[in-house]
């Protein structure tokens, strides 16, 4: 799950901040909007597996506050506000 979220991160920050790689400072709450919309128009997600990979990307950012890698946490007031949509079809 882990590397999913990762591979799909490398892909979103690379069209929203224009760049291969950012800095845990760099992480902002609207890219966390950007990253979960595009988790839903562009990969066509489930909700619950949006869920999931937002959950397993929350684990990190909260690892690395505890490490004070980053000082402030991009997912402060984070709420989806897109109503659910269906899966990609099978």
């Amino acid at each position: 799950r882990y590397r999913n979220v990762h591979q799909k991160l490398a892909v979103s920050i690379s069209r929203y901040y224009d760049k291969e790689d950012i800095t845990f400072h760099e992480l902002s709450p609207d890219f966390i909007q950007a990253f979960d919309i595009y988790l839903k128009t562009e990969e066509r997600l489930c909700r619950n597996t949006i869920v999931r990979y937002m959950k397993c990307f929350k684990k990190i950012t909260n690892m690395a506050i505890a490490k004070e890698w980053m000082r402030k946490d991009p997912f402060y007031g984070y709420r989806s506000f897109f109503p659910a949509m269906n899966c990609r079809p099978s």
